[in-house]
């Protein structure tokens, strides 16, 4: 069965729909606010992004210890590196959905939307997805280590378009960082939406992709359809 919708909003997964615990653990160990040590992760983890995607994505090389450094610094930490940069990389089980995220994905259904999932990810990927719930929610999930491909490229979001019978112009995609998912967003003719949990994300192209404080903000961008246009049918 394949979805045909002219109403679809996909989403990337991790600090997304899902976040990891490793700012309020950093928090915690090292007496420091919980907000600052977001911004901190959150600072270093889009460094790594925007210079050394392969460090950020597969902990490659001596990446925990560099990270430690940088969020060692930004924080004014007095604590050894080595302490730190146990937080580099979240665990499986370090995971949890954001508090308004079914709620959102619930509403998007209920308007006439198919959502998706398009996440950079290894073959974990989708037994945390299913493990989180997000499977009741997203009749399609795309994870990159499955299909060979990754964001930016285009080819995995239209890919989930395909699985979804939809064009990139009726499509919308939620992500959290610039260089895969508004860039790869773009190169796919999607229009993308950055949520921007902390306020201060930095990234190349600030002012140019609209910003939304949480998944909340993606309900002013999806305007019920009516009447809905979401079938299921036979895929060719």
């Amino acid at each position: 069965m394949a979805i045909r919708t002219r109403g679809v909003v996909l989403f990337d997964m991790g600090d997304t729909l899902i976040h990891g615990d490793r700012a309020r653990r950093l928090a915690l160990r090292f007496g420091v606010d919980q907000s600052e040590a977001e911004a901190a992760v959150q600072r270093v983890d889009r460094w790594f992004m925007a210079r050394e995607r392969r460090a950020w994505h597969d902990g490659v090389g001596d990446f925990s210890r560099r990270w430690a450094v940088m969020v060692t610094e930004i924080l004014g930490l007095q604590a050894d590196e080595r302490e730190v940069a146990e937080f580099a990389q979240p665990g499986e089980h370090d995971w949890r959905l954001h508090p308004e995220a079914e709620a959102v994905l619930v509403e998007l259904a209920a308007r006439g939307y198919a959502c998706g999932l398009v996440s950079n990810w290894s073959l974990a990927g989708r037994g945390l997805a299913e493990r989180l719930g997000l499977h009741r929610h997203l009749p399609v999930m795309v994870f990159s280590a499955e299909v060979g491909c990754e964001k930016p490229a285009p080819e995995i979001f239209a890919h989930a378009l395909h699985l979804l019978g939809a064009a990139p112009r009726d499509a919308l995609y939620v992500g959290d960082n610039y260089w895969d998912d508004v860039v790869g967003a773009r190169r796919a003719g999607i229009l993308p939406l950055i949520v921007d949990r902390v306020g201060r994300l930095p990234h190349p192209g600030h002012g140019d992709v609209p910003l939304v404080r949480d998944l909340r903000g993606v309900l002013a961008w999806t305007a019920p359809l009516v009447p809905p246009v979401r079938e299921l049918a036979v895929a060719d």
